[in-house]
């Protein structure tokens, strides 16, 4: 309409390209018994311009009537006597705005720049004050098609959101296929023990297929259970679930509240029963063994959660074990805040040793753990099945003594050169008054370069001196570090740090989920992306590789993911795929010649 026309009919435009401020609008609708003769004139243009608005729950307010008649008495009818006459458009813009501070809402008299443009052109007005003709206003800066709202940006792009289904995640379709193809996905069904007090006939999302979904969710990168929302409109999620909808938030919790402390436990035999398939697969023939603690942060009233003096926080104390060659997770227990490193710990090991005793006998096993597990349980514990170990002990006054010929050559060293580093080492038999027999033990100490005071290391190993000599076991105890590279990323990358249930159960069960994820992203990388991932780390992998944009189209006998033609890890793509298969051909050859049973088979 031009800008000499009716302006009440301008106001209503405002308001319509203004829906924050619908609210004046329903006020001004609700006085029209109050002042009939005034706002009955602005009503036509309101029922026909602002057909969106439901207002009689507003007009059945006494409190917004009364309200809009001091409104009314105040300053609108003195705004609307003066709109009588024709008003220009920035007239009728300014009177619009002096309506939205008549009814208290300051905040409108500053509309964006693009959406004072947007509304010109939608009425027909060019910069000049002319009326645009119909092929002009089709090219408008804003417009509807189809339903949707479509933008431009300085006339020649155009943006709208009617692109389709699309997915940000189809490259953990890869995932999928070696789960799948490796027989991953079955060990949840088959091996998870979870008691599942729900109707059978009204269960739609399995407690198996709910773990699965965090796994898959883990993987991609999201940790929480609110993250159910995130995916819930991703086809990809629903292609790897095979579903027609994810499980929810709610019954996310639902599902970890009703663990035991049995079903948590079993997560362990799932991670048990993968790692059987995979060795099935490819069987190592020396595993090194990394025992260790951690601690994760709670932030409320968690169960059992307590103040740890060594992290100086309050939280959980898990224990974990990995294999230092495959980097691999072995086992992992979450455990309350105040227990002690070595507490519980050949409860702990037994049931692994036990495992690789008797379904790998030919694995040469290796423990490597800090001070803190050194503990005589433990020593016999590894002796009784053959383990070799590696264990620091704690510097004692009696230790220092037996090894005080090394004290007295690093003074020497140090006074001859104090700046370069320095490492003396020695071995010797010790016998502690807990400790069953004499064992040996390395003594050494350690000065830095650019320092002056040598730290004391005291190790002690059932390693006889002809397999590994003094100076190698310091060095082999040293590689114990590369633990912490694991913990790291299960934490940075994995969100083990997420146990945010009350009851310390659903956190164990938490916990373990996401050990088991990192676990099957580490097979993934290891036997499908073997070199060609390198030394690339999870978070690139998973925004390189697995957050892969595409388009899903649906047919009578396909669901297809249309990729980016321009995709510059397409090639990769490819090359894990090909591999997948190949290692699923593997798999296949070396199931026919095994022996015994899996567990998913016995299951």
């Amino acid at each position: 309409m031009h800008p000499n026309g009716d302006p009440y009919q301008h106001i209503c435009n405002w308001y319509l390209y203004h829906p924050e401020y619908d609210y004046d609008m329903a006020i001004l609708r609700a006085g029209q018994q109050e002042d009939s003769t005034t706002i009955n004139e602005m009503k036509t243009f309101v029922d026909t311009t602002i057909q969106r608005l439901t207002i009689q729950d507003v007009i059945q307010k006494p409190q917004l009537k009364k309200m809009l008649a001091e409104k009314l008495s105040s300053g609108l009818l003195k705004l609307l006597d003066i709109a009588q006459k024709p008003m220009s458009f920035e007239e009728s813009e300014a009177a619009a705005r002096a309506l939205g501070l008549t009814l208290d809402v300051a905040e409108n008299a500053n509309p964006p720049f693009e959406m004072e443009i947007a509304t010109q052109d939608s009425l027909g007005i060019s910069s000049s004050g002319t009326e645009k003709d119909s092929k002009n206003t089709e090219e408008t800066e804003t417009e509807e098609e189809n339903g949707k709202r479509k933008v431009s940006f300085d006339g020649r792009v155009q943006a709208v959101f009617n692109g389709g289904e699309m997915t940000a995640n189809s490259g953990l379709l890869l995932i999928k296929k070696f789960c799948r193809d490796m027989h991953l996905d079955l060990c949840f069904h088959s091996v998870l023990k979870i008691i599942d007090s729900r109707k059978k006939e009204s269960v739609t999302h399995p407690y198996q297929d709910i773990i699965l979904q965090i796994i898959y969710t883990t993987i991609a990168g999201f940790y929480t259970d609110d993250s159910a929302k995130a995916i819930a409109s991703d086809p990809t999620f629903r292609i790897l679930l095979e579903k027609d909808r994810v499980a929810s938030q709610p019954s996310i919790c639902r599902m970890f509240q009703s663990m035991d402390e049995a079903a948590a436990e079993s997560l362990n035999d799932v991670l048990k029963a993968m790692r059987e398939i995979v060795y099935v697969l490819s069987c190592p023939k020396v595993v090194v063994f990394d025992i260790d603690t951690t601690h994760v942060d709670t932030y409320g009233h968690q169960e059992d959660a307590a103040y740890c003096t060594h992290y100086q926080s309050v939280g959980y104390h898990p224990l974990v074990l990995f294999d230092a060659i495959t980097r691999d997770p072995i086992k992992a227990e979450l455990r309350p805040g105040s227990e002690y490193c070595s507490k519980h710990a050949t409860d702990f090991l037994r049931p692994v040793f036990e495992e690789f005793q008797e379904k790998y006998p030919s694995i040469r096993i290796i423990l490597r753990g800090d001070s803190g597990f050194a503990a005589p349980e433990v020593y016999d514990l590894c002796e009784e099945f053959g383990v070799e170990y590696i264990i620091r002990l704690k510097e004692n006054p009696v230790l220092r003594e037996k090894f005080a010929v090394v004290e007295a050559e690093m003074t020497y060293k140090i006074q001859e050169n104090g700046i370069s580093a320095h490492c003396i080492t020695a071995e010797n038999t010790y016998k502690a008054q807990s400790w069953s027999c004499e064992r040996r033990v390395i003594g050494a100490q350690d000065k830095k370069a650019g320092t002056f005071i040598a730290d004391w290391i005291f190790i002690v190993t059932n390693f006889a001196p002809g397999n590994l000599s003094t100076d190698n076991v310091l060095l082999a105890y040293r590689g114990r570090g590369i633990m912490e590279t694991f913990i790291g990323e299960c934490k940075r990358s994995f969100g083990i740090l997420h146990v945010s249930s009350m009851s310390f159960n659903a956190n164990a069960a938490r916990f373990l989920v996401h050990i088991i994820a990192y676990a099957i992203y580490n097979w993934f990388s290891r036997l499908a992306g073997d070199e060609l991932f390198g030394s690339i780390r999870s978070e690139t992998i998973r925004s390189i590789l697995f957050r892969i944009p595409a388009k899903v189209t649906h047919n009578a006998r396909y669901t297809v993911f249309h990729m980016a033609e321009n995709c510059q890890y397409s090639d990769l793509f490819f090359a894990v795929y090909d591999r997948i298969n190949s290692v699923k051909s593997k798999l296949n050859a070396a199931l026919e010649k095994h022996q015994g049973k899996l567990m998913v088979d016995a299951a």
